[in-house]
């Protein structure tokens, strides 16, 4: 049986995409009979507790949880040391290569999620990741295989010329959320709105759309717009010096509620300008929300002719999308059933099957042997 030890650290993070990702990805493993050592005290993450799970609650005491995080890591170090396992499936979302000053020899795979060296967005604000980047290179040279969630990611991955391209492979990423059957949660919701999912970072496309909405709502005087998670003061500002409070809604969302805001929403504006994969997409095309997006980055990819694609550096692309959905019915039918059937594809059982045989494949001899210096680490 294939034996994978499992890096912990993606679960100091909260709720998001990464510990998702990540938590079905162990389970699908687990399935496909591959046996996991996951040396996790405690979670930061509901998608997946700690093995001391009485201790995750306690993380809210100032410093216990830095300190439950650290153990975690020693615990990691000292099986890295033992190397009583196959393979290393590497997670860090800061690309930190300290594991391998305990075992430089340590075969590991890492998954590649995106390359956002830099993005401007039309208003000026902008993502930067440099020194992810080069902490990036510098792992993705030395993993024993490295997997990208899409071919966009990875042609960006080999157009730095740093990364073997026969050490490359990509497994698209499945259906998560579909794949976890979550049951449809009542929520109080507008009777027509705008569907934004995820951070609202400048790349992401949030206050573009924010400003053309003045527009739409002349247009449409019913809609409303419902983002995920809540609104910092900050956004409350900015949101109130362009449309009116009222019409826009922040609605924390667990899976449940996730499920019920893509079968109520009109759309999914998702207008970014930079995704690795963009799995809201896919989410929303499963459960019948017509998509919105741009054809920036890996959405193309994803998406294919099932979405409604724009220029996100023409707002009004974006404006006359939703117009259109807001008064064509027919439209709006097809563009669900379209995505339905295109999002049928994305099956997180595949998806497993490929990840397992990419760690078979890590735990092979390589053809040659690189003497690598890992004291800069």
């Amino acid at each position: 049986m294939l034996h994978i030890l499992v890096d912990p650290t993606v679960f100091r993070y909260g709720r998001c995409g990464l510990t998702r990702y990540y938590a079905a990805v162990c389970e699908g493993l687990a399935r496909q009979q591959v046996h996991l050592s996951i040396p996790l005290l405690s979670s930061n993450s509901d998608f997946k507790p700690g093995i001391a799970r009485w201790t995750d609650p306690l993380r809210r005491i100032p410093k216990l949880g830095g300190l439950l995080d650290t153990l975690s890591e020693r615990w990691f170090h000292h099986l890295v040391r033992r190397g009583d396992y196959d393979c290393i499936l590497f997670t860090s979302p800061s690309f930190d290569a300290g594991f391998l000053r305990h075992n430089p020899s340590a075969r590991f795979l890492m998954i590649v999620h995106d390359l956002m060296s830099c993005v401007t967005a039309p208003d000026g604000l902008y993502d930067a990741a440099g020194p992810g980047m080069v902490a990036l290179m510098y792992l993705a040279n030395r993993a024993s295989r490295v997997v990208c969630i899409s071919h966009d990611t990875r042609r960006a991955l080999l157009s730095h010329g740093l990364v073997q391209a026969d050490r490359t492979a990509v497994v698209l990423t499945g259906n998560l959320l579909a794949a976890s059957q979550p049951q449809e949660q009542t929520v109080p919701l507008p009777r027509r709105f705008l569907l934004f999912v995820g951070e609202r970072s400048g790349r992401k496309g949030f206050y573009s759309l924010i400003r053309i909405l003045p527009e739409i709502l002349r247009a449409a005087p019913d809609l409303h717009l419902v983002c995920t998670g809540t609104l910092r003061e900050a956004e409350t500002d900015y949101i109130a010096r362009h449309i009116p409070l009222d019409r826009v809604h922040a609605i924390p969302a667990n899976d449940g509620v996730l499920v019920t805001l893509y079968r109520r929403a009109l759309c999914l504006v998702y207008p970014s300008l930079y995704e690795g994969f963009g799995l809201p997409v896919i989410e929303a095309m499963h459960y019948g929300c017509p998509v919105i997006t741009s054809r920036c980055g890996a959405l193309a990819e994803v998406a294919g002719d099932a979405a409604i694609l724009i220029d996100p550096n023409q707002p009004e692309q974006m404006r006359d999308a939703i117009l259109r959905l807001a008064s064509d019915p027919a439209w709006t039918e097809r563009c669900s059933k379209a995505g339905q059937t295109h999002a049928s594809g994305f099956a997180v059982d595949r998806m497993m099957q490929s990840l397992r045989a990419e760690l078979e494949r890590a735990t092979e001899p390589p053809h040659h042997e690189t003497t690598l210096d890992y004291s800069v680490v």
